[in-house]
């Protein structure tokens, strides 16, 4: 376990701890029926939001010279600095931040069902389950 880990770290930086998050949002979005689409947009949101993250923190951090600290953005970060080079740290940071609230806001699109979720939550209130969600979206 400590291996991977060192091997993660070195690769992600704090990303490490950011990627679970990523695939287990993607690895719902898979097993969803019938939403194979979503679910591959997904999982290239889900690495745009690593990518642009670990940029972000290489680029905050280490500004565009040489990246000589990897801890906190990786060699993945670094790699993704490295390529904002010409942009310079404010124009990087801008890109990448752009990108990373482009792509939170594609992998959050989808709309929840609250309907369904506050009958389930709140049985004590059966005039909630007599509403049909037509109903609903009609007003």
């Amino acid at each position: 376990g400590e291996f991977i880990y060192k091997i993660s770290r070195s690769f992600f930086g704090f990303g490490c701890y950011l990627l679970p998050v990523i695939l287990g949002i993607v690895g719902i979005s898979f097993m969803r029926k019938g939403t194979l689409e979503i679910a591959r947009l997904h999982a290239i949101m889900g690495a745009t939001v690593i990518l642009s993250t670990l940029g972000l923190i290489d680029l905050s951090v280490n500004g565009i010279d040489k990246s000589t600290i990897i801890t906190y953005g990786g060699q993945l970060g670094r790699m993704v600095g490295w390529i904002m080079k010409p942009f310079g740290v404010y124009g990087g940071i801008l890109i990448l931040g752009s990108i990373l609230i482009v792509s939170l806001i594609i992998l959050g699109n989808e709309k929840p069902n609250l309907v369904a979720i506050w009958t389930i939550s709140l049985p004590h209130l059966p005039s909630l389950k007599k509403i049909k969600v037509s109903q609903i979206l009609a007003t």
